[in-house]
């Protein structure tokens, strides 16, 4: 897995790692995905 080459790369990065169900399950994810049904 790499990371962000560019600072602007970075929020870009942190957002898919944390709402990528197959690395980890946080409360926030499920509150984002409501939020879009």
């Amino acid at each position: 897995m790499g990371g962000p080459e560019t600072l602007g790369e970075v929020q870009d990065f942190l957002q898919r790692l944390f709402l990528d169900r197959d690395l980890m399950t946080l409360p926030i994810q499920k509150k984002f995905y409501s939020s879009l049904l």
